[in-house]
């Protein structure tokens, strides 16, 4: 019976550490939204007939990384950390992509089987901070440059892609993140569009452009 005090102290201790570490845990994560207002994809391709392109806003999802890697990052005084622990997650409606013509984005929703794959999606596998950004500490505009490893899914087949990004912080609460890449349709199990009785054809490779804007989540 005399060590029960101690029994009881000891799991007032352990209770109040893991009331600590609780908390640490839930203001350790910072959360970004994205900011459909402000955010915008570009598709570019070609055809035998003439260059297209289609463009769309509705580029949905988040952005989840630790205060102090986010921190570190627009650090001026010392190296950023090489490797990057976020979470990311793009959702872009397939639909949403217009070129302004009936006819083509008809066509282009088609071939990208909107029906049953409504989606584009993103999600990140890993980043880092390349040597050379590391040397400079940032870039000319005060952003970052990441290679970011991620899968995407297009028409409902998954690819893993490297793709480097440029991050870049526009205010306490707002970041932008930008790029671009080619992607080939047939790599997606995409047959390019045809037209006119396959007289016209679509190129199979196309050059994709974002700009990214995410607010930070409330706490």
């Amino acid at each position: 019976m005399r060590h029960a005090p101690l029994i009881r102290a000891g799991g007032g201790l352990l209770a109040a550490l893991l009331a600590v570490g609780a908390s640490a845990e839930s203001t350790a994560t910072e959360r970004f939204d994205a900011d459909l207002a402000s955010s915008r994809v570009t598709v570019e391709g070609t055809s035998t007939l003439h260059n297209w392109k289609v463009q769309g806003q509705s580029v949905e999802g988040y952005l989840s990384i630790d205060e102090q890697e986010l921190a570190a990052l627009w650090m001026r005084s010392s190296p950023p950390p090489h490797a990057l622990a976020a979470t990311v997650r793009v959702d872009i409606l397939v639909n949403s992509l217009k070129s302004g013509k009936r006819g083509m984005d008809d066509k282009m929703h088609e071939a990208l089987k909107a029906t049953m794959h409504p989606m584009i999606t993103y999600r990140l596998e890993s980043a880092k901070i390349p040597m050379r950004q590391v040397a400079q500490e940032e870039d000319a505009d005060g952003g970052r440059t990441i290679e970011a490893t991620g899968v995407l899914m297009v028409a409902g087949v998954e690819r893993t892609v490297d793709i480097p990004m440029h991050v870049r912080r526009l205010s306490d609460h707002r970041l932008e993140i930008s790029g671009d890449t080619t992607l080939r349709m047939t790599e997606f199990g995409i047959d390019p569009p045809r037209a006119m009785l396959g007289t016209i054809r679509t190129g199979d490779a196309v050059r994709v452009h974002w700009t990214w804007v995410l607010a930070r989540r409330p706490s």
